[in-house]
């Protein structure tokens, strides 16, 4: 297990990718990792994707996955590790308390999309 694949993402961010292996070969979690600055909070992670396969569910992946995230932002004397789920499911944020997460519940993923982000390809700024 360890970094797979790591690369310019954004302005000054790096994009990781961390992926476990069973047998040396076959795919069974990743999940992609940038560094994330907040001007008001401490530095960090923000995990863009965690997937673990059907098949690898419930026998400890989704937890290496995360311990190896959260022992980097550790390692690199970073303050907080985020990432976002869906109100839907229980069972992830189920694990995410059990790992020890706080689940905000007053952030609210904001979008736009389609015509509503077009409305901005002329305008004055």
């Amino acid at each position: 297990m360890g970094p797979s694949n790591s690369g310019s993402h954004g302005a000054g961010k790096k994009l990781t990718i961390v992926t476990l292996f069973v047998g040396g070969s076959d795919f069974c979690a990743a999940a992609a990792v940038d560094d994330d600055e907040d001007d008001d909070l401490l530095p960090g992670f923000y995990v863009e994707d965690l997937f673990v396969r059907e098949c690898y569910r419930r026998k400890g992946m989704g937890r290496m996955l995360l311990s190896a995230v959260a022992k980097q932002a550790v390692k690199m004397g970073y303050g907080r590790v985020e990432w976002v789920v869906l109100d839907w499911n229980v069972n992830a944020i189920n694990f995410y308390e059990l790992m020890g997460a706080e689940v905000l519940q007053e952030w609210r993923i904001c979008r736009l999309t389609g015509e509503a982000l077009q409305a901005y390809e002329n305008a004055n700024m």
